[in-house]
């Protein structure tokens, strides 16, 4: 089974984050914009990707954090 980390840092791809918070990748790109979020660039593919602990700083996700 592939996993869903591209790496060892636990990234997601930016339409895995999108569709995990309930929200489009424009809404992803204005939080990019507003810094809410930061995307590290896959070296092999070139793609942006978002850590799980900035998954775990959105507000609606803060409650996973303890878990």
């Amino acid at each position: 089974m592939d996993s869903i980390f591209s790496n060892n840092e636990n990234t997601i791809s930016a339409e895995l984050f999108a569709d995990i918070t309930s929200v489009s990748k424009t809404t992803i790109a204005k939080w990019e914009k507003n810094e809410k979020i930061k995307p590290f660039k896959n070296p092999i593919t070139g793609k942006k990707e978002y850590s799980l602990t900035q998954l775990l700083k959105i507000d609606e996700f803060k409650i996973f954090k303890d878990m």
